[in-house]
């Protein structure tokens, strides 16, 4: 509801301007009517409004005293001029503190319906820039908004995540990282829910979660909801979807979203999309003893036809189950330990014969397919078995080449491409050589030059050292250099100043 004050001293003019605000739209309540300018100003001092309509000539405080008092005390608050004078200087002091507009009466009944219809929209803008404001204090910064109770209705949460459940991959340019980028989420609730207002969208703790928060629904049917959200996305990539149960209190969102994305990391399944709140209850995926020995026996073997054979069998059997994320990193601990043991038998063992990050091979994968593939490549190039001596010639020239090329895209992949080898191995052998994988040793490197730009170069933005130091995304960088940091990088330019001015007293 908007809340309305008019100001006038001709009651019978004062009766038909409430009229027909309150008849040309209902969500116009006009909560007070002032016969005089000091009557309106005691009520603005004890209540708050959104709007007021006042006579520029009116006994004890005229309209110019209102419109100056808005200004100085409640300048949000929308005001207009009602006056049956024509002369400019009424129009000019009305100007002078921000009048949204000058009505001559007797008052228009198509002008005012264009107005309120303005003003609304400017109030609704207005109301969900704060709104969105508050929420991004409570999800980033931890700010806890008791005055925000008062601004919200009731809020239903709902998680995206788009591709595997992200755990600690630092690639930026991963098929999950990128889908919200391509698409408009906003747009697609509004499709569904059949309003514009009250839909707020965030990014979650990763790159490739979405945080959705649903106000000013009647009882809605969440399930329906999120299953139409789900049709409606383009299916590039699998999405998984979780919604939870209506908030009245808007410092409890935090702690609600992370229940969400808690559940959709136990049971979001590798390659599927879905809606976790209807999934049904299932026993859990297991590798039979016998599947274990064959693709044990087939590793020691180098017998790869018959490994793939066995792996395509496996990856079907995943697919028709349906298998959690979970349930798959455990099978592939499991199948890349297995591969590890027999190289370590066949070759000269690597100094720190270190595992691949099995979070990033899945964050990386489009689908299951994939990520079979690259496993079995990973055996092969297991089974050549590069000394720890030509391991680290080439690491070395992978080093240079990363070093040679910060300010560029760089992925684990594509540095797999280059040097011919495949992404988990490549990440074992360079983890072997510098105790972190690529991504690692990368956004070790960006961020320490990001750090040193920060403080020599004030006034180059954090936006375009994203860039200077080789991410093309500045919303990324922003999150990774908090992860980092603990704070945001404008943050840890203005505590180095700080500590800079410090210094000289």
């Amino acid at each position: 509801m908007i809340r309305v004050l008019i100001a006038e001293d001709e009651l019978p003019l004062l009766r038909g301007i409430k009229k027909m605000i309150e008849g040309l739209d209902p969500e116009f309540s006009v909560v007070k009517c002032a016969k005089n300018g000091r009557e309106a100003m005691e009520y603005l001092e004890e209540q708050q409004v959104e709007v007021v309509f006042t006579d520029i000539n009116m006994p004890m405080a005229d309209g110019t005293e209102i419109l100056k008092y808005i200004y100085e005390t409640c300048p949000s608050t929308l005001a207009v001029v009602i006056s049956g004078y024509r002369d400019f200087s009424y129009a000019r002091k009305a100007l002078l503190y921000n009048a949204k507009n000058y009505l001559l009466k007797p008052v228009d009944r198509e002008e005012l319906a264009s107005l309120l219809a303005q003003m609304k929209e400017e109030l609704r803008q207005r109301a969900g820039a704060e709104k969105s404001r508050i929420l991004t204090g409570i999800l980033y910064e931890g700010n806890p908004c008791e005055a925000g109770n008062a601004l919200f209705e009731t809020v239903y949460p709902v998680y995206l995540m788009a591709g595997a459940f992200n755990s600690n991959s630092l690639e930026e340019m991963t098929p999950g990282n990128v889908y919200w980028k391509n698409h408009d989420l906003k747009q697609i609730v509004s499709l569904v829910t059949r309003q514009e207002k009250g839909i707020f969208c965030f990014f979650g703790k990763a790159m490739n979660e979405q945080i959705l928060l649903l106000e000013g629904l009647n009882e809605p049917d969440m399930a329906g909801i999120a299953e139409s959200i789900l049709s409606l996305l383009p299916p590039r990539i699998s999405i998984t979807i979780c919604y939870g149960n209506a908030i009245t209190d808007i410092s409890q969102v935090q702690e609600r979203l992370g229940a969400l994305r808690a559940e959709i990391r136990e049971k979001c399944m590798f390659g599927v999309s879905s809606v976790t709140n209807t999934l049904p209850e299932r026993r859990p995926f297991t590798l039979a003893a016998s599947t274990e020995s064959a693709i044990s026996f087939a590793v020691k073997k180098d017998d790869f036809a018959e490994l793939k054979g066995i792996l395509m069998n496996v990856r079907d059997q995943m697919k028709l189950f349906r298998v959690t994320q979970t349930e798959l990193e455990r099978i592939l601990q499991k199948l890349f330990l297995m591969a590890a043991v027999h190289s370590a038998e066949r070759n000269e063992p690597e100094e720190n014969n270190t595992f691949p990050d099995i979070a990033e091979l899945l964050s990386s994968a489009a689908d299951m397919d994939q990520v079979f593939d690259e496993f079995l490549l990973y055996v092969k190039d297991m089974s050549m078995g590069k000394s720890a001596e030509e391991g680290k010639n080439l690491m070395r020239e992978v080093d240079e080449y990363i070093l040679a090329h910060l300010d560029a895209q760089i992925t684990t992949k594509m540095l797999a491409a280059r040097f011919g080898l495949v992404s988990p191995y490549l990440s074992r052998l360079f983890k072997a050589y510098k105790g972190l994988t690529p991504s690692q040793y990368i956004q070790n490197i960006r961020l320490n030059n990001a750090k040193e730009l920060l403080t020599a170069y004030p006034n180059i933005t954090s936006k375009d050292i994203a860039g200077m130091v080789g991410y093309q995304d500045p919303l990324y960088f922003s999150k990774i250099f908090k992860k980092n940091t603990g704070i945001y990088p404008s943050e840890y330019r203005a505590v180095y100043q700080e500590e800079k001015e410090k210094g000289k007293d």
